[in-house]
């Protein structure tokens, strides 16, 4: 787990130890769905609680066109699409 859980945050979860035992010895998993709807009250994402890193990134609107439509692309144009990219980025 990527995300480091305080102690005060614990006090809120709806897991007993022995749930808790069963999650760590790999004795019952939980769904996505049910991750998400215990780690959102505490402002934690499934990125955050996946990532080893310790660093998420979330793409705004904006971002998110761009990446849709460089998708879309066939090849040809996104490497256009990519060095027009780099190049305005240089100034």
């Amino acid at each position: 787990m990527g995300v480091r859980v305080q102690q005060r945050d614990i006090l809120h979860c709806p897991y007993s130890v022995q749930d808790i035992s069963e999650l760590e010895a790999g004795k019952n998993l939980p769904t996505i769905e049910t991750l998400q709807r215990h780690l959102t009250p505490m402002g934690i994402s499934l990125a955050e609680f996946f990532n080893k890193d310790e660093c998420v990134s979330y793409l705004n609107d904006t971002e998110k066109e761009l990446v849709a439509a460089f998708r879309a692309m066939p090849d040809d144009s996104a490497e256009l699409y990519l060095q027009l990219g780099k190049k305005l980025n240089r100034k």
